[in-house]
């Protein structure tokens, strides 16, 4: 994921809209893009167990 300076400038109207009362934030780029890559790799992570089999279905089998 690659963000750009168009990505900072949606992402400080959302939060002073939220946040009206907010004199100035710092947005890092590079730290949004590392959490993002972590939390893609997870949801791999468990794409991978479900389709496996390893990971809990939803299914019940009767004991």
């Amino acid at each position: 994921m690659i963000l750009d300076d168009e990505d900072v400038l949606t992402i400080a109207s959302y939060f002073y809209a939220d946040n009206p009362q907010a004199q100035s934030i710092t947005i890092e780029l590079h730290k949004l893009e590392e959490l993002h890559m972590r939390s893609a790799a997870s949801h791999v992570h468990l794409a991978l167990l479900f389709a496996s089999g390893k990971l809990f279905s939803g299914k019940r089998t009767a004991s």
